[in-house]
């Protein structure tokens, strides 16, 4: 660290330190000069050269010593000009008050006062000045001499001369820099314009661009609830041709059996399972579309928990076991009631259990269920949490799920069908309900999924796609809450 470096976390140096540095070491050795040339005459005292030297060759650094290692270099720079000014007055005595060496120091000292500090600074360093004068001259008494010889006037002369160009130039590079500066500022204004002008031009693109945008979502959402609810309306007429399918197949099934026709069983077998197949495909597109345009009724009823989680797992047991897999039903104590609709949350069982069932082979599934307490009965929720064993997943995939028509990836459509709806209508068939639906899962580890319920549906809910509106309950009293 040097003797002049400032903090970093100081003000800048003002820029009259500078210029009051650059006046001092060049003019106050002429100072020095002009003052010797006035009293050698009379005989110089060894304090008196002291004095001198000091002044004019020493005083200019330590004074721009001073205002750097000060925060505020513009007060320091205040206080030397006043320390200037008491110093010219007690040479004025010393110089027996000689006219050239007088004007030179109170014609310097008084130009920087007023160019740093104005009229009033001015005022008071003339006080502090004439302090000096008082000061010295009652310590070596007021003797006047006017009179100057060549050498003194000479140099006096050329004291001016080198104040004058000194603050003359400084005033000259400092309106070359405001200039300079004028002409930046101009040059910035107009590039400023310029990108103001592009960025108005941007905005009106971008603004264009958005009404655009929002016209065709528009125009994608009246499309997509069109077909939700042209495919809504088709129920009727796309399942009752496959009913037909399905009922004949199952007719003819019978008929070979009792005519003894074995041979034509495994090919009617397959017709029938294709339309089992097919309509199951159908009533999830229906479902889907039903939700999507807003017609998916939502009819609220009580029900038993643990006569559902029975009826459920008698159901899929026949699906695990095509598979290897076990199911294992977990059903906290005190489990009780809820009131919400039924069939969907039959429906949201099964889906998560044929789902679970689909991606796990010779493993054992969970199914644990339970009764979270909130602070009143209507605020509790019952808990449905699908553990396999499976195949798991990772982030991405788990990224992907409950998007319509799509898997965890293409291989596991390939390698275990399906369209992507169960999980789907799933997440929303929670949503009508005011629940939700969560995932864990780790590669090759399995997958838990937790459908959270409320255990009294009061109203119809949001979800991603819309209101839905169609709210129904049971006619039959509602069940007291379990405690």
């Amino acid at each position: 660290m040097t003797i002049l470096h400032r903090p970093d976390d100081w003000p800048r140096l003002h820029p009259t330190v500078g210029l009051d540095y650059t006046v001092r070491f060049s003019v106050y050795p002429l100072f020095g000069a002009l003052y010797w040339s006035q009293v050698h005459v009379t005989g110089m005292s060894p304090w008196l050269w002291a004095y001198v030297i000091g002044y004019s060759l020493i005083y200019p650094h330590i004074a721009y010593l001073m205002a750097v290692r000060s925060r505020n270099s513009k007060r320091a720079e205040l206080r030397n000009l006043a320390f200037d000014s008491f110093v010219i007055g007690t040479w004025l005595p010393i110089l027996s008050f000689g006219f050239w060496p007088s004007v030179v120091g109170l014609y310097g000292v008084h130009a920087g006062n007023l160019s740093v500090g104005g009229l009033r600074f001015a005022v008071r360093n003339m006080l502090v000045m004439i302090a000096g004068i008082v000061v010295m001259g009652a310590v070596i008494g007021f003797r006047v001499h006017p009179d100057s010889s060549l050498l003194t006037t000479v140099i006096a002369m050329f004291s001016i001369f080198v104040y004058i160009s000194v603050y003359a130039l400084h005033s000259h590079l400092q309106s070359k820099r405001v200039v300079h500066g004028m002409k930046q500022i101009g040059d910035q204004k107009t590039q400023i314009e310029e990108k103001q002008a592009l960025l108005q031009e941007r905005s009106d693109a971008l603004q264009q661009a958005k009404v655009t945008a929002e016209d065709a979502k528009r125009a994608a959402e009246d499309a997509n609830r069109a077909k939700s609810r042209f495919l809504a309306n088709m129920s009727h007429e796309l399942r009752t041709p496959l009913n037909a399918i399905i009922g004949y197949s199952e007719m003819l099934i019978e008929e070979s059996e009792d005519l003894g026709v074995t041979q034509l069983k495994p090919d009617l077998d397959k017709i029938r399972n294709a339309g089992h197949h097919l309509l199951g495909l159908i009533n999830e597109v229906l479902d889907l579309s039903k939700i999507e345009a807003g017609k998916m009724d939502l009819f609220v009823e009580p029900f038993d928990v643990t006569a559902l989680l029975h009826e459920v797992a008698s159901t899929v047991r026949p699906i695990m076991a095509a598979r290897g897999n076990t199911l294992e039903v977990r059903v906290a104590p005190m489990l009780g009631s809820m009131r919400a609709d039924l069939t969907k949350v039959r429906q949201i069982l099964l889906n998560l259990l044929s789902n679970a069932s689909k991606f796990t082979e010779n493993g054992p599934i969970v199914l644990a269920v339970a009764r979270l307490r909130g602070p009143h009965p209507d605020a509790d929720c019952v808990a449905f949490e699908v553990i396999d064993s499976g195949i798991g997943m990772s982030a991405e995939q788990m990224a992907r799920l409950f998007q319509p028509f799509v898997q965890a990836d293409a291989s596991t459509t390939r390698k275990y069908g399906g369209t992507g709806l169960g999980l789907t209508i799933t997440k929303r068939f929670c949503e009508m309900m005011g629940g939700t639906i969560r995932v864990a899962s780790e590669l090759k580890k399995g997958t838990t999924f937790t459908a959270t319920l409320p255990a009294a549906v009061l109203e119809a809910h949001s979800s991603a796609t819309g209101t839905f509106a169609v709210f129904t309950t049971a006619d039959v009293p509602r069940p007291e809450p379990v405690v």
